[in-house]
């Protein structure tokens, strides 16, 4: 099949008038060959509601955050499209911080489309819809088809969730319709009929939009065609048009069929084999900021009323109101007593069963039935007593255990703090920005540093030996041996040095034999004395022996047959290998070969994973789900989620910005290393038995 693509078109509407372009959509085409290619192209649809004053304004402003997020964050397709998604809520958050009335606020339902090689991502937020026409069938994508769930629009002060949907394959006339929240209720299953057997797309749009009263509207029309030879030449010289596609799009996505029932029990065919379901149904129409249609009451025929009943109407209107608010009291006091009961009995239930997934059901029907109770009668003792149950027993079932005590150490000055490592009372500390080791000293107590600020060990521009230290890339605590004769920390450079550091001898070079295919280095490791460094541009993690002279031989590439390791972000080894993607895999390597290891939980934007040979634990900073997880290692524990650290009530540290950690030998305490700061805690027993 030849390349594959992309014929784009544009509908916009504003005030009920037709405009030539929206300000509200972008398609990104990287150059090829460009580092950005390897992302594929990025379309994004926005539907940005609030004051029409500086609307164009905040729409740029996030379409540019969201194609530079993607396109500067490392990482899977998938985790660095939501990443730019949430980076987009935070900053029309702070956006609103600055409008004193609420009713002013900004708020964005969102698509994003990444076309990359034979994948497409679908990423949607809020009450956006989407339909993909393929050869048999048209198949609807939207996160109002989750009823279980309340697809909120970015910048709401409520947990914000990136419904996204992995479309594996596309044939040449598929066609993709992304739609904003001014179609919502006005989808006629026959506009699409004519709409759809369109070849011109712009006619397509305007076809759908006829039919359509809303005064505000966007769409986008992507179809996939086979590249003709001239045309290729032309894509090349047109990289910011938009004009090319990647290679393949859409079969697997979720079809309103496969959720609801379509309410026409006989549907006509568009073509012999052509299937037409419902668009998704809106619901709850508060719960999304969409733009609604001018309702306008007929007139009544007022005038042939007697001048009796108007007399007459106020006395049977109080009667009337006065009936049905009695009979509404009575009818909402017996759901508000039918929610507690139900709430209490699920809440017991979840404390009986063993069964950590039929508890979480009952602690999901509990919290239910507490909301609704609260909707009756909000802050009453019961229910405040029925939510402190509720509370414990999802830290019970969900393992999760705050940290009641920890220390604050150091407030750290601005940087990108990537590393901590402690030794006895000394704690080092690695900064990417400044490139520099700076060494804290813990005081009697192990509560506090004694000093505030901190001893410069190494940084770059620094003349060590007869060479200056270049970019600081990472460190580890490298154990007295054949390399060198005292323990201490070693650090590695981006040109391929080594330095090491102990309070007797200072910073000192280490003789390095930097590997021929050295790519680009971001982590390593020691085990015993032997030093590992994850190298994911060069898919590899190289291994050095030990000798005499320090780590002189060249390395052997750990992996006894090729891996992807481009998503690759910390490793972790205590005879095996732990590698962490920041797609939240976990992949466990012994002797250069993959063995079964499945943790049994999900992973959110992590940062880093810590475990040695005197670890019984696998500890992972889970910066998306701000936790700090505790897995098992061996036997029935294997992969199993111990325990949940978060922090404990009171306590100003953000997990979500957890850049290092480390675990001292015995696992009694733990630090944690963010970018604000430094902070130590003991970390509880309760994780030992599940």
């Amino acid at each position: 099949m030849s390349p594959l693509t992309i014929r784009l078109a544009e509908y916009s509407r504003e005030g009920g008038q037709e405009q030539k372009r929206g300000y509200n959509a972008r398609m990104v085409v990287p150059p090829p060959g460009s580092p950005e290619a390897r992302k594929g192209i990025l379309v994004i649809h926005l539907d940005l509601l609030g004051p029409t004053r500086h609307l164009n304004r905040h729409l740029r402003h996030l379409l540019n955050i969201i194609q530079s997020t993607y396109y500067t964050t490392p990482g899977t397709i998938r985790s660095t499209l939501e990443y730019a998604i949430q980076e987009a809520h935070r900053t029309l958050l702070d956006i609103n911080k600055t409008i004193e009335d609420e009713k002013d606020h900004y708020l964005c339902n969102a698509s994003c489309l990444v076309l990359h090689e034979d994948d497409v991502y679908l990423a949607q937020v809020g009450a956006m819809t989407a339909c993909v026409r393929l050869p048999d069938k048209l198949r609807w994508i939207s996160p109002l088809m989750d009823e279980s769930d309340t697809p909120y629009p970015l910048g709401m002060e409520r947990p914000i969730r990136t419904y996204i949907t992995h479309i594996p394959a596309v044939q040449p006339g598929t066609t993709f319709i992304l739609l904003d929240s001014g179609w919502l209720n006005q989808i006629e299953v026959e506009s699409f009929r004519r709409a759809l057997q369109m070849q011109d797309l712009d006619a397509m749009l305007r076809e759908l939009a006829r039919d359509v009263d809303s005064p505000h509207l966007s769409a986008l029309a992507l179809r996939v065609e086979e590249e003709e030879e001239t045309a290729r030449g032309e894509r090349e010289e047109r990289e910011g048009e938009g004009e090319s596609f990647t290679q393949k799009l859409a079969e697997h996505v979720r079809t309103v069929t496969e959720r609801l029932l379509p309410e026409e029990e006989d549907v006509e065919e568009m073509e012999e084999e052509f299937t037409m379901p419902e668009p998704p149904p809106v619901r709850t129409p508060r719960a999304w900021p969409f733009r609604r249609r001018p309702v306008s009451l007929p007139s009544l025929p007022w005038k042939r009323l007697l001048w009796g009943l108007v007399v007459l109407i106020p006395l049977l209107a109080l009667l009337i109101a006065a009936g049905v608010w009695w009979h509404h009291g009575r009818q909402q006091e017996q759901l508000y007593q039918s929610a507690l009961t139900q709430a209490a009995a699920a809440l017991q239930k979840a404390s009986a069963t063993d069964d950590q997934e039929l508890a979480r059901q009952y602690i999901h029907q509990a919290e239910l039935a507490i909301r609704q109770a609260e909707e009756i009668h909000p802050g009453t003792e019961e229910i405040e007593r029925l939510k402190e149950s509720l509370r414990n027993s999802r830290l019970r079932v969900e393992r999760i255990i705050p940290l009641y005590v920890m220390w604050p150490l150091a407030e750290l000055p601005s940087g990108d703090w990537t590393r901590v490592i402690v030794h006895e009372q000394d704690i080092f500390l690695l900064d990417r920005e400044g490139d520099r080791v700076v060494r804290y000293t813990l005081d009697d107590t192990g509560k506090h540093l004694q000093k505030k600020d901190p001893q410069p060990l190494l940084q770059r521009g620094d003349v060590v030996g007869d060479r200056p230290v270049g970019d600081v890339v990472d460190m580890s605590w490298l154990p007295a041996g054949l390399a060198t004769r005292v323990s201490g920390i070693v650090v590695l450079d981006g040109a391929g040095a080594l330095y090491t550091y102990d309070s007797r001898q200072g910073t000192q070079p280490l003789p390095f034999a930097r590997p021929e295919n050295w790519q680009t280095p971001i982590r390593i490791a020691t085990y015993g004395d032997r030093l590992y460094v994850l190298d994911p541009g060069a898919n590899a993690i190289f291994r050095f022996n030990p000798t005499d002279k320090g780590y002189t031989q060249p390395p052997e590439n750990y992996f006894s047959s090729p891996v992807q390791l481009d998503a690759a972000i910390d490793l972790a080894i205590d005879g095996h290998v732990y590698l962490l993607f920041a797609d939240g895999r976990v992949l466990r390597y012994f002797g250069g070969e993959q063995t079964p290891f499945v943790v049994d939980t999900t992973l959110s934007l992590p940062t880093a994973i810590v475990t040695d040979e005197m670890i019984q634990h696998l500890y992972i900073a889970d910066a998306g789900n701000q936790r700090i997880l505790i897995l098992g290692k061996e036997g029935e524990q294997e992969g199993k989620l111990l325990a949940q650290l978060v922090p404990g009530e009171g306590f100003d540290v953000d997990f979500s910005q957890v850049r290092s950690i480390f675990v001292t030998e015995n696992e009694d305490d733990i630090y944690i290393l963010t970018n604000a700061g430094l902070w130590k805690a003991p970390i509880p027993v309760s994780h030992q038995t599940p």
